[in-house]
């Protein structure tokens, strides 16, 4: 499975900055949320 780095995003970034991470889905179709 290919991982794209752009979709890659902290638990921190995600809790302070979700419509980033809602952006990124609607882009790519997915995220990654690293913990």
């Amino acid at each position: 499975m290919n991982v794209n780095t752009d979709t890659l995003v902290s638990i921190s970034e995600a809790n302070q900055n979700f419509s980033k991470v809602a952006r990124l889905v609607d882009t790519y179709g997915s995220a990654v949320i690293l913990k």
